[in-house]
């Protein structure tokens, strides 16, 4: 979400309009603001007095909070090499609240809690079955030049 603007170019853009140093247009112009940010503004300023940007609201709540985050903590101790899903499930089960596998991961990013994972497996099935080609740059012999 993009910043709001800031107060003191609020309050020039309005001062401006109060004195009237031109036309709506112009004044956004001249502020980089769009026409109908100003007219908010001006809208904002008449019906409830006004020159700031509203607080942010702040959100919807983490579904893993604190207490959610400590029996995230407790199940990868637990077993360490669970899929996301596997923990989600046994989250559900310990806690009672359900949470998706993304929400998952983002709780184990935010604790920087991380998964075992192989270093290295066997080999993929999808790997080559022939011999590689010489590569194109390879030194092939002269043509022969027909005769004349």
């Amino acid at each position: 979400m993009p910043q709001p603007y800031s107060a003191d170019l609020r309050r020039a853009a309005l001062r401006a309009c109060a004195r009237d140093d031109g036309t709506r247009r112009r004044i956004a112009r001249r502020y980089g603001v769009g026409e109908s940010t100003l007219y908010g503004w001006l809208r904002q300023e008449r019906e409830e007095g006004r020159r700031r940007p509203r607080p942010h609201a702040g959100g919807r709540p983490r579904v893993i909070d604190a207490e959610g985050e400590a029996a995230l903590r407790e199940l990868v101790a637990a077993d360490n090499d669970a899929t996301l899903a596997e923990y989600a499930a046994a989250f559900a089960t310990r806690t009672g609240r359900k949470v998706s596998v993304p929400m998952v991961c983002e709780a184990l990013k935010r604790l920087r809690l991380g998964r075992k994972k192989r270093r290295s497996g066997p080999p993929s099935r999808t790997g080559r079955t022939w011999p590689r080609s010489a590569p194109p740059t390879a030194t092939r012999p002269p043509r022969p030049t027909p005769p004349a």
